[in-house]
């Protein structure tokens, strides 16, 4: 079992949306976090995190963030933009 925890900081931008997701083996969506329009300049920052799950060998996680302020916005630096897996006791 593990919980896998995605965190995404862009810089502050007051247009588009921000969005991260969590996938399992390339198309299952375990966790994901959408931050509309309206605007998001005071929090680009979205976080997702997954409950509990079993695992097996050959499993993989992926994460992908999107932005649509029209332009470039790159992610901040690695201490603000991580992903985590958390084993769990069996």
């Amino acid at each position: 079992m593990v919980i896998l925890t995605a965190y995404a900081a862009f810089p502050n931008n007051n247009t588009g949306d921000r969005w991260i997701e969590i996938r399992k083996n390339g198309s299952d969506t375990v966790a994901g976090m959408l931050l509309p329009e309206s605007p998001v300049s005071d929090n680009d920052r979205v976080y997702a995190q997954s409950p509990p799950l079993k695992v097996v060998a050959g499993d993989y996680f992926e994460v992908l963030v999107w932005q649509g302020s029209g332009g470039n916005l790159d992610l901040l630096d690695a201490n603000t933009t991580f992903f985590s897996i958390e084993g769990l006791p069996a």
